[in-house]
């Protein structure tokens, strides 16, 4: 990792993960820093070990910064937005603004794939970092998920190898607002649906967000895009184009998706010819969206040095991320899903997807990000026998989904669970995907997720089931 640093005291925003770990990246880059939260010391210090040093200097609370006396950088945590206070005086200052994932990728000498997109992009991440390993690599897989890069870059050892040869990161487009000298070897935009517009103001900002993945890259660099999303259908990667598809022919390279005599096949494209044909049989994940996943996070490895011919077989033995349509367990013949992570309408509909027609009790509800529900009405009609709904967006739910299926409100997502075990027969499917950030109830999405696991075990105790179906 390069040494020189051309800052004396930066001033960090947020005391996350993200914060905390660019206090540590500074301070192995021998500077100070300040580490600022409008949070109390101790609700900060109940939940993230800050670094003991007396190079770094803790605002928090009421003493929390109004100026940036004394700073020559404003590095920002994902979660802060540019249109802060501070962001303002720091440019008519003329002091530099970044944030995390910008700042470390300048000292990452690694070379690093990159991918996002509104949907999908933790399980890509990981089975791209799965896929490197089992080819003999060794990948860090981070980012937006896990280990911050920052926090990594903190805590390699020095000398050659340095612990891992390559980067996999998931990015978020909260990150990708900030990134100037960011240039991933392989870039992947998974597909774009509404998300995080009470941050952005608009479609085309998240949109426009999401596209800076692929900054800085050339001809010598892979940019993976779904062909089959019409929303990235005016995107324009920077680097070598590997497309792929459940239905178009990629071109000159990507991925496609075949069926033969019902069975799933993947067929890739390089140098205008078809180089692999390769059956996903025992693989442990299936359905559209994870086949996507996986062409895309072929690219991804790929782009790292990965050969295609034999690349699906590296992907077996991987397991999708918790939380994330994840089978908990079977009640009386009912399936019970969790799909916490399921923060938007287009993570709602893929996951409907992978259901017959008229047989989920779909679980909803939370806090609004400014989404419009309504986009969900025909999936909804087609896939839902009931809606229950719990939390604050519960009222705009049902309101912008009247007529598309049956729905209540329900006071707990516990109530929920238990009504939905009532209501089920055998054949049906419980998916707890909401739609929504879970922090009116819940302190994340994996709190919310556990909480469902939880009722559905209570559910099973005394059931005639098989309890080793049971994944709680």
């Amino acid at each position: 990792m390069p040494n020189s640093f051309p800052y004396k005291r930066p001033l960090v925003i947020g005391a996350g993960i993200s914060g905390v770990g660019l206090v540590k990246l500074i301070l192995r880059l021998g500077a100070e820093a300040t580490l600022a939260d409008v949070k109390k010391e101790s609700a900060i210090r109940s939940e993230t070990v800050l670094p003991e040093s007396p190079r770094v200097e803790y605002r928090f609370g009421d003493a929390f910064p109004e100026t940036l006396d004394g700073h020559d950088l404003l590095a920002l945590s994902p979660g802060v937005p540019l249109n802060h206070p501070l962001v303002k005086l720091a440019r008519e200052g003329n002091v530099e603004v970044t944030g995390e994932l910008e700042l470390a990728v300048r000292y990452a000498d690694k070379p690093y794939a990159a991918v996002t997109g509104s949907n999908g992009k933790t399980t890509c991440a990981a089975l791209a970092a799965h896929i490197l390993k089992a080819s003999g690599f060794k990948p860090f897989l981070g980012g937006n998920i896990g280990f911050g890069l920052a926090e990594l870059l903190s805590s390699l050892p020095a000398g050659e190898g340095g612990g891992c040869d390559c980067l996999v990161l998931e990015v978020s487009s909260f990150q990708l607002e900030t990134v100037e000298r960011f240039h991933a070897k392989g870039a992947a935009l998974l597909n774009l649906t509404p998300d995080h517009l009470d941050r952005h103001g608009s479609m085309a900002e998240y949109s426009r967000m999401k596209e800076r993945i692929f900054l800085n890259q050339t001809e010598e660099d892979v940019s993976v895009l779904n062909l089959d999303d019409p929303a990235l259908a005016g995107t324009r990667p920077g680097g070598r184009l590997f497309g792929f598809s459940r239905r178009k022919d990629p071109g000159k390279s990507g991925a496609r998706l075949i069926k033969r005599d019902g069975r799933d096949f993947i067929e890739f494209h390089e140098g205008g010819g078809i180089v692999s044909e390769e059956e996903c049989l025992g693989l442990s994940f299936s359905g559209p969206a994870n086949m996507e996943n996986l062409m895309a996070a072929a690219g991804l490895a790929h782009s790292l040095g990965v050969p295609l011919k034999g690349i699906v077989a590296k992907a077996r033995g991987f397991k999708a991320d918790r939380h994330r349509l994840e089978l908990v367990g079977r009640v009386n013949g009912v399936e019970y899903y969790d799909d916490s992570k399921a923060t938007n309408t287009g993570a709602v509909e893929a996951a409907l997807g992978n259901f017959p027609p008229r047989s989920v009790y779909l679980v909803m509800g939370g806090r609004d990000k400014d989404l419009d529900f309504s986009v969900l009405a025909a999936a909804v009609k087609r896939k839902v026998k009931r809606l229950l709904l719990i939390g604050e967006a519960a009222p705009k739910i049902e309101s912008q989904l009247r007529g598309s299926a049956p729905a209540e409100r329900l006071g707990s997502l516990e109530e929920a669970v238990r009504r939905a075990g009532d209501l089920a027969k055998a054949g049906d499917a419980v998916l707890l995907s909401p739609a929504c950030a879970s922090y009116d109830m819940f302190k994340n999405y994996k709190e919310r997720g556990e909480a469902f696991q939880r009722e559905v075990l209570r559910l099973k105790e005394g059931s005639p089931d098989d309890p080793r179906e049971t994944r709680c």
